[in-house]
């Protein structure tokens, strides 16, 4: 494949049909459906599908089919197949992505809004422009590029879900259908992973698993003067902290639970250090730390580790209370807290939970009522082989499109999709790729896509849907 052909393609088509539709998806408030409760009434999410669907009808990709699947109570999931250049090529290569979004939150800066696409330093701002809007579009410029410059292909299928910031649900509800559809591929490309610098093609080699519970602790029917009640009534969030606590070490926010505790490969530790040579000190820099503040371990290898190989809390959402601005002198009647926790590859989400849930809610301090709701588990991933070939393919790609040799790291996310294919479709082969980097803030704030990184990733995308 020429660079002198491929790259100013990718270019001009990035600059052209790309970036104005992908600002256009933007727009489009299609929150994922845990966090839009009216999402099937008001059609954000259907709005979003057809929007994409459209595009690449405009398109006009040879022996292209595109076919808008919404099944009722089901998010909308998109299926494209593209049939091979050789009618004899029995290879199929699947591209993932998806559609749906996290919610707005707070907190952008001024003149940034997560429905209000701006390019500034190269940088496209909104919800979703990294995670995971330019799947698809990543997806289909490959697919032309190819095409349009007379470079073969496989047959190619292409699925965007609406609910992966959610559950796997939806996926596998849909997968189920489509697999005779689908028949074996050869290759497995997931698109909603991320990168440690914008240098060179990262490849992610291990994904955490998740759960979310939310955690209800209920002492009064209603709540009562704090005059009245204080030191009578025991506070909820007093007993929410000796709860967590049995969970986790309040000083090193270490996980106690052994259930949730694996060993670290050996392939994975020697990865960490290879990573440790090309990131250094930056690792810690990426983040974007208030003042003074500094990270658990101020070890970088230990801090990757617990980052990818170690269970991990956080709280993400409490109710019960009223902001501090507008709160009286009340005890509340209850507190609760979502609780998130990352667990190591390899570790039963489901398993997990359960037994984190018994261990919140037994024994409760003075009689509480102590609920823990499992809302959602994913298993993580552990690449468990990696072909030479499609290794030599993205070193390659890599070198050509970057000047600079492949990397592999391990994400501290989760993407439960990965493990759930990596079952559905034993002999294919997994590249897990994308292009949420340093300061792109996924989930946050100002999330952004890094402009010149998504366009050589898509280079190499369409070396590696052609050369694979």
């Amino acid at each position: 494949m020429d660079k002198r052909i491929i790259k100013p393609y990718v270019e001009k088509f990035f600059n052209y049909q790309v970036l104005p539709n992908l600002m256009d998806f933007i727009r489009i408030p299609n929150c994922s459906p845990n966090y839009d409760t009216d999402w099937e009434k008001n059609g954000y999410a259907l709005n979003a599908a057809n929007f994409l669907c459209d595009w690449v009808d405009r398109l006009n990709i040879k022996d292209c089919s595109v076919n808008l699947l919404k099944d009722e109570g089901h998010t909308p999931f998109i299926y494209v197949d593209i049939k091979p250049t050789k009618n004899d090529d029995d290879r199929t290569i699947l591209l993932y992505g998806h559609l749906d979004k996290q919610p707005a939150f707070t907190g952008w800066s001024d003149g940034l809004g997560p429905q209000k696409p701006v390019i500034l330093d190269n940088k496209l701002y909104g919800r979703g422009s990294s995670d995971d809007g330019y799947a698809i579009f990543a997806s289909i410029t490959s697919v032309k590029a190819c095409q349009d410059n007379n470079y073969p292909i496989p047959r190619v299928v292409i699925l965007i879900e609406g609910a992966e910031e959610s559950n796997t649900v939806d996926l596998l509800y849909y997968v189920q259908q489509l697999k005779p559809l689908i028949g074996d591929p050869s290759l497995i490309v997931c698109l909603d992973s991320g990168c440690e610098d914008y240098e060179r093609l990262w490849v992610t080699t291990s994904l955490r698993g998740v759960f979310t519970i939310d955690l209800k602790v209920s002492v009064l029917s209603q709540g009562i003067h704090s005059g009245a009640g204080g030191g009578v009534v025991p506070d909820t969030f007093m007993i929410i902290r000796q709860i967590i606590d049995r969970i986790e070490n309040y000083e090193t926010a270490d996980i106690l639970v052994n259930e949730l505790q694996t060993e670290l490969p050996k392939n994975r530790e020697t990865e960490i250090e290879d990573l440790i040579k090309i990131s250094g000190d930056e690792y810690l820099k990426n983040f974007p730390w208030y003042g003074k503040t500094k990270p658990l371990d101020p070890t970088i290898k230990r801090t990757i580790i617990r980052n990818t190989w170690k269970p991990a809390l956080v709280i993400t959402g409490a109710e019960g209370y009223p902001d501090s601005d507008t709160a009286g002198n009340l005890i509340q009647p209850f507190s609760k807290l979502r609780l998130s926790i990352r667990l190591p590859p390899g570790i039963d989400s489901h398993k997990g939970a359960e037994i984190v849930k018994e261990i919140l809610e037994k024994d409760p301090p003075y009689g509480a009522k102590i609920d823990a709701n499992i809302l959602n588990t994913g298993d993580g991933w552990n690449l468990s082989s990696f072909s030479n070939r499609l290794k030599n393919i993205l070193n390659i790609s890599s070198q050509r499109f970057f000047d600079n040799n492949i990397a592999f790291f391990g994400e501290g996310g989760s993407i439960p999709f990965v493990q759930l294919f990596n079952s559905t479709f034993t002999n294919a082969d997994i590249a897990v790729i994308g292009v949420c980097g340093p300061d792109s803030n996924i989930h946050g704030p100002n999330e952004n896509l890094n402009m010149d990184f998504c366009q050589k990733l898509i280079m190499c995308l369409t070396y590696l849907v052609s050369e694979y």
